[in-house]
Protein backbone atom coordinates (compact mmCIF):
# COMPACT_ATOMS: atom_id res chain seq x y z
CA UNK A 1 0.00 0.00 0.00
CA UNK A 2 1.09 3.50 -0.55
CA UNK A 3 0.03 5.25 2.49
CA UNK A 4 3.06 7.34 2.15
CA UNK A 5 0.72 9.26 -0.40
CA UNK A 6 -2.08 10.47 2.50
CA UNK A 7 0.30 12.79 4.05
CA UNK A 8 0.28 16.25 2.40
CA UNK A 9 2.71 19.34 2.52
CA UNK A 10 0.67 20.48 4.88
CA UNK A 11 0.31 17.14 6.97
CA UNK A 12 4.37 17.32 6.95
CA UNK A 13 5.18 21.00 8.00
CA UNK A 14 2.81 20.58 10.56
CA UNK A 15 3.84 17.54 11.95
CA UNK A 16 7.77 18.79 11.60
CA UNK A 17 6.25 21.79 14.13
CA UNK A 18 4.55 19.33 16.50
CA UNK A 19 8.09 17.18 16.86
CA UNK A 20 10.52 20.06 16.72
CA UNK A 21 7.99 21.51 20.13
CA UNK A 22 7.59 18.58 21.46
CA UNK A 23 10.05 16.24 21.04
CA UNK A 24 8.15 13.24 19.90
CA UNK A 25 4.32 12.34 19.05
CA UNK A 26 2.02 9.64 19.51
CA UNK A 27 0.95 7.46 16.30
CA UNK A 28 -1.64 5.38 16.94
CA UNK A 29 -2.16 2.58 13.90
CA UNK A 30 -5.37 0.83 13.34
CA UNK A 31 -5.68 -2.10 11.05
CA UNK A 32 -10.32 -2.36 10.66
CA UNK A 33 -11.04 -5.57 9.76
CA UNK A 34 -8.19 -7.04 11.01
CA UNK A 35 -9.40 -8.13 14.28
CA UNK A 36 -6.91 -5.92 16.41
CA UNK A 37 -7.67 -2.81 18.34
CA UNK A 38 -4.55 -1.57 17.07
CA UNK A 39 -0.72 -0.86 18.19
CA UNK A 40 0.66 3.03 19.51
CA UNK A 41 3.76 4.27 18.80
CA UNK A 42 6.13 7.28 20.45
CA UNK A 43 7.67 8.29 17.27
CA UNK A 44 10.64 11.00 17.66
CA UNK A 45 11.32 12.23 13.56
CA UNK A 46 10.04 12.41 9.99
CA UNK A 47 12.24 9.49 9.27
CA UNK A 48 10.71 7.34 11.86
CA UNK A 49 6.83 8.37 10.67
CA UNK A 50 7.82 7.66 7.46
CA UNK A 51 9.47 4.37 8.10
CA UNK A 52 6.21 3.53 10.43
CA UNK A 53 4.23 4.40 7.57
CA UNK A 54 5.89 2.69 5.07
CA UNK A 55 5.89 -0.67 6.26
CA UNK A 56 2.12 -1.24 6.14
CA UNK A 57 0.51 -3.46 3.76
CA UNK A 58 -3.17 -4.20 4.89
CA UNK A 59 -5.86 -2.90 2.50
CA UNK A 60 -7.05 -0.48 5.28
CA UNK A 61 -5.85 1.77 7.91
CA UNK A 62 -6.65 4.55 10.10
CA UNK A 63 -3.59 6.20 11.41
CA UNK A 64 -4.07 8.80 14.63
CA UNK A 65 -1.36 11.15 15.49
CA UNK A 66 -1.40 12.70 18.58
CA UNK A 67 0.47 16.11 19.19
CA UNK A 68 1.51 14.34 23.01
CA UNK A 69 3.64 11.49 23.93
CA UNK A 70 1.06 9.35 25.69
CA UNK A 71 -3.03 9.36 25.52
CA UNK A 72 -5.59 7.89 27.39
CA UNK A 73 -7.70 5.16 26.56
CA UNK A 74 -10.26 7.36 26.72
CA UNK A 75 -8.71 9.54 24.29
CA UNK A 76 -8.29 6.49 21.63
CA UNK A 77 -11.75 6.20 22.49
CA UNK A 78 -12.95 9.50 21.49
CA UNK A 79 -10.99 9.61 18.12
CA UNK A 80 -13.41 7.32 16.68
CA UNK A 81 -16.23 10.39 17.35
CA UNK A 82 -15.25 11.88 13.65
CA UNK A 83 -16.94 15.28 15.35
CA UNK A 84 -14.21 15.03 17.76
CA UNK A 85 -11.45 15.07 15.88
CA UNK A 86 -12.75 17.37 13.48
CA UNK A 87 -13.07 19.90 16.76
CA UNK A 88 -9.45 18.76 17.70
CA UNK A 89 -7.75 19.15 14.63
CA UNK A 90 -5.21 21.37 16.59
CA UNK A 91 -4.39 18.02 18.88
CA UNK A 92 -4.33 15.31 16.15
CA UNK A 93 -4.04 14.10 12.88
CA UNK A 94 -6.49 11.41 11.37
CA UNK A 95 -6.14 9.66 8.64
CA UNK A 96 -8.43 6.84 6.80
CA UNK A 97 -8.47 4.64 4.29
CA UNK A 98 -11.42 2.45 4.68
CA UNK A 99 -13.71 0.38 2.17
CA UNK A 100 -16.70 -1.55 2.89
CA UNK A 101 -15.50 -4.15 0.15
CA UNK A 102 -11.99 -6.27 -0.86
CA UNK A 103 -12.66 -8.45 -2.90
CA UNK A 104 -14.99 -9.11 -6.06
CA UNK A 105 -15.16 -12.87 -7.23
CA UNK A 106 -15.54 -12.23 -10.88
CA UNK A 107 -11.97 -10.38 -10.90
CA UNK A 108 -10.88 -13.44 -8.65
CA UNK A 109 -12.35 -15.66 -11.16
CA UNK A 110 -11.04 -13.84 -14.00
CA UNK A 111 -8.30 -11.69 -13.76
CA UNK A 112 -6.98 -11.57 -17.41
CA UNK A 113 -10.41 -10.48 -18.32
CA UNK A 114 -9.94 -6.66 -16.06
CA UNK A 115 -6.04 -6.30 -17.14
CA UNK A 116 -6.88 -3.47 -19.65
CA UNK A 117 -8.66 -1.86 -17.25
CA UNK A 118 -6.48 -1.77 -14.05
CA UNK A 119 -3.34 -1.20 -16.33
CA UNK A 120 -5.25 1.97 -17.88
CA UNK A 121 -5.99 3.16 -13.83
CA UNK A 122 -2.82 2.58 -12.36
CA UNK A 123 -0.89 4.13 -15.67
CA UNK A 124 -2.71 7.17 -16.89
CA UNK A 125 -2.10 10.16 -15.35
CA UNK A 126 -5.38 12.70 -14.48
Amino acid sequence: MRYLELFTDHHIAMLSDWLSEIGSVLVHIYLPHSGGAGESFSVTSLHELRQLVAQQTHPEILILIFRQSAVTQDDLDQSCDLAWVYRNADKMLYLSVSKNRNFYPPYGAHQQKYQPQIREWFTNET
